[in-house]
């Protein structure tokens, strides 16, 4: 239910910043997985990851590592985030990404899509990100607003 009220979120905050030049697909999905949201408009094109995880991360390329702790400063709980594939959230979300751009590309229409992960639980944080992780990773959904409206890419009518 975290992950449907994650996702929600996204929506609800995307609907009321953008214009209806923006288009939101969500569960996109081939061979290599799934990806949760393409948001595609005029300022630019985007892959979208969400995880509803209450952690603070420390975050590599090939480990998304997790700790929970209580309302008192205590450690509760710690783990890896994955999928049932055992990737990470950038890996998850990279894999589809390529297979789509490839698709796109053989089909005349070369796309870069900004592949974002979204850790949008109210407690999640991050405590160490690194550099090479390939992603963007966000700790709130207005962060994901400001940075769409932030964009400038350009993107015509044609190509969206």
């Amino acid at each position: 239910m975290g992950g449907i009220k994650g996702e929600q979120e996204v929506v609800d905050v995307l609907r009321v910043a953008l214009s209806d030049a923006w288009a939101l697909v969500k569960g996109y999905r081939n061979r290599r997985g799934e990806i949760d949201y393409l948001l595609l408009g005029p300022g630019g094109l985007f892959a979208i990851e969400v995880k509803y995880v209450n952690g603070t991360f420390a975050i590599t390329r090939e480990r998304w590592r997790y700790v929970r702790f209580d309302r008192y400063g205590n450690q509760v709980r710690e783990g890896l985030l994955q999928d049932a594939r055992r990737r990470p959230p950038n890996a998850q979300l990279a894999e589809p990404l390529g297979m789509l751009e490839q698709f796109l590309a053989s089909r005349g229409q070369p796309a870069r899509l900004r592949p974002v992960v979204l850790l949008n639980h109210p407690k999640a944080r991050i405590s160490d990100c690194a550099a090479d992780v390939g992603v963007e990773v966000l700790t709130a959904t207005v962060q994901l607003r400001d940075l769409v409206l932030a964009a400038d890419e350009q993107v015509s009518t044609r190509k969206r």
